[in-house]
């Protein structure tokens, strides 16, 4: 399970914005193998995302002129090492 997804930064072209969550593996296996995704609200499809690096912190993603007056969200699907799917969670 994924939860508690948070994102901080400065909304402004050139800055990072960045995103931290928890995994839960429920008493599953406990490696952290979640998938996300930043991009415009209602078009992340964190499933077919990158591979989190770090269990918790999502890497950051740099606001482009392209991403002016647009919303952006980031996704993060939960997956364990056993590569078994929870939820997915967006913010």
């Amino acid at each position: 399970v994924v939860k508690a997804l948070k994102v901080k930064g400065p909304l402004e072209v050139g800055k990072d914005l960045t995103g931290t969550y928890q995994f839960d593996a429920n008493n599953g296996n406990g490696t952290d193998k979640s998938t996300f995704a930043w991009g415009e609200k209602g078009k992340t499809d964190a499933a077919k995302g990158e591979v989190i690096a770090q269990s918790g912190v999502v890497p950051a993603h740099t606001i482009v002129a392209a991403d002016a007056g647009k919303v952006l969200e980031v996704g993060v699907q939960a997956k364990n090492g056993a590569n078994a799917v929870g939820n997915t969670v967006k913010v």
